[in-house]
């Protein structure tokens, strides 16, 4: 009797282990099935930097930059350890005797003082749950935790951990967290700040050292208290890190205004060229390296708010636009879409107006040289001339008779382009202009002065003129040279694409009229702003012109390899 008593014992035993193993082994195949990788891809800021690796701005739905676990020092992770799962690396992603703890205190409270979690059950809880408290949610948190510890190292449990959580006034993980509150890489971090940031995650706001000062360092010495307790730091170590002060601001990258209209011509290059949407630039942490150059943006930026450089209006503040490119590359080195421009606003770079007289090169003089029977130095007639009732004057109202074409550009004579327009034929110069980007709708003799409906853009303009300054050939401009994965790896790159609008010989005589225009033509009226823009830093071996001529056009100028071009 007694033998066979035994024998139930022991197998109601077995029976009890192999549905006991059963159970968690279906738990862990549950919870890894549960478990969708693609959640554990984190938001992260993505950032623009000049082609010297200085950064420009930084795009961000969640200011989140990932950090790996092995760069992290070792009081860095043991911190985050000994305050939120002090048995993390004997666990299996839930601790009863964690659970136990805080059911007997909270028993004795009579209220739900504290909890019972993992850090690998927090990492499930913030990557795949909602925060209802129901309790199927429960047993998802704990099934997933079981099936994280199963798929994954406890370094890398930790590591995801510590991108993931939120500690406070925006900032998301530790290295986040180290930038915002200390300036610094989340691998420099000393142990009185790994302590901060470790207490923080609890209540990021009632922990915040510059909301809270006292309270952040009340949570900090009860970290430093754990850490020493549990065998992390000595008490020597403990003693000196809690007479330490707590940070009293915040270190935050704001992103300056001047470089706005850049930004945003950027995400649009990134969605049209690359299919890359705004929104995975915001959360995708690309490195995007672009050709700006900081000080002529800023410097544009600034003369923009100087309204000494604009005429006077009782009824609006003047607006303007400004683009300026390499025409050697295409790499956009300035743009302005307005003196008030608001990110992804009105961009008047692209809005089309009437050029004025910045469109006689285009439509005028350039394809007269193309034609074979022009030259700077050929005759042009400065008359007064009724075409068909269309009677094109001179600003001043004098006329000589003929100028050379050189003297035309100079001094922007009006009656000059139009005859000559006039016997290019406007087909010819149609062509010429849709080949340097420019297309033309409207038809008459008007179009020879930038007379037109829809006008063209500040960009269409200054992608036009560098078929003037780049020996012929027209380049379309970029603003991305390339774009760099979260991982480093180059996924899109910028190409060099140029088309052939004139000969070398006659890009040349052009650029020389117009540098003419601008030194001592109607363009010199302009040459208060040039200055201006000039005695700021700028690049070696470059002169950029910005010139207000005449109605709205600012004949585009080349100096070293730059094209510039706006409108007021």
């Amino acid at each position: 009797m007694l033998k066979k008593k035994w024998f139930v014992v022991l197998a109601l035993g077995a029976a009890f282990i192999i549905l006991s193993f059963g159970i968690y082994l279906s738990s862990v195949v549950i919870g890894a099935a549960a478990i969708d990788e693609k959640e554990l891809v984190m938001n992260e800021t993505s950032v623009l930097e000049d082609e010297d690796g200085e950064l420009i701005a930084e795009l961000q739905e969640e200011n989140r930059d990932l950090v790996n676990i092995e760069e992290l020092p070792d009081h860095v992770k043991e911190a985050f350890v000994a305050i939120e799962d002090v048995r993390f690396y004997q666990h299996q992603g839930i601790d009863p005797r964690a659970i136990g703890r805080a059911l007997y205190r909270d028993i004795q409270a009579g209220a739900a003082v504290e909890g019972g979690s993992t850090l690998t059950q927090q990492l499930a809880k913030n990557a795949f749950l909602t925060n209802d408290k129901s309790l199927m949610r429960k047993t998802k948190e704990v099934l997933i935790a079981m099936g994280l510890e199963r798929k994954f190292s406890k370094d890398e449990i930790l590591g995801y951990y510590l991108n993931q959580i939120y500690f406070g006034h925006g900032a998301y993980g530790i290295q986040a967290a180290s930038e915002m509150y200390f300036n610094k890489d989340a691998s420099e971090l000393t142990i009185d700040e790994a302590a901060l940031l470790a207490g923080m995650p609890k209540a990021p706001t009632t922990y915040s050292p510059v909301d809270n000062p006292e309270g952040s360092k009340d949570r900090r010495d009860v970290v430093l208290s754990v850490m020493e307790r549990h065998g992390f730091i000595n008490a020597e170590e403990a003693v000196a890190a809690e007479g330490r002060t707590v940070p009293s601001e915040l270190h935050r990258t704001e992103n300056n205004p001047a470089y706005y209209t850049y930004i945003d011509m950027v995400l649009a290059e990134a969605e049209n060229t690359y299919s890359i949407s705004a929104e995975e630039v915001y959360r995708g942490g690309y490195t995007i390296t672009v050709p700006m150059n900081n000080d002529m943006q800023q410097t544009s930026y600034d003369l923009f708010q100087d309204s000494s450089y604009f005429p006077e209006s009782s009824e609006a503040r003047s607006e303007a636009s400004f683009f300026m490119m390499d025409s050697d590359t295409g790499g956009v080195t300035a743009v302005q879409g307005g003196r008030e421009y608001v990110r992804q606003g009105l961009n008047r770079t692209t809005l089309k107006r009437q050029p004025g007289s910045a469109m006689k090169p285009l439509a005028v003089y350039g394809p007269a040289l193309d034609t074979g029977d022009y030259q700077p130095y050929s005759m042009l007639v400065d008359e007064k001339i009724d075409y068909d009732g269309y009677e094109p004057s001179n600003n001043n109202d004098e006329y000589k008779g003929e100028v050379s074409m050189s003297e035309a550009v100079i001094e922007s004579t009006n009656t000059s382009a139009v005859w000559l327009y006039d016997q290019i034929g406007e087909s010819y110069s149609s062509s010429w202009m849709e080949k340097a980007g420019i297309h033309v709708e409207e038809e008459g003799l008007g179009v020879a002065l930038g007379g037109m409906d829809e006008g063209t853009s500040t960009l269409e303009m200054a992608r036009a003129y560098t078929s003037f300054s780049n020996n012929g050939m027209k380049v379309e401009p970029y603003f991305i040279e390339k774009i760099e994965d979260r991982s480093g790896e180059t996924i899109a790159e910028r190409e060099i694409s140029e088309a052939e609008v004139t000969t070398p010989q006659n890009a040349w005589y052009m650029t020389r009229m117009l540098e003419q225009a601008v030194m001592e033509g109607t363009g010199a009226a302009g040459g208060d702003t040039s200055y201006a823009l000039a005695e700021r830093p700028e690049p070696p071996h470059s002169k950029p012109l910005m010139t207000r001529q005449e109605m709205h056009g600012l004949p585009a100028t080349r100096r070293s390899g730059q094209v510039l071009c706006g409108w007021i």
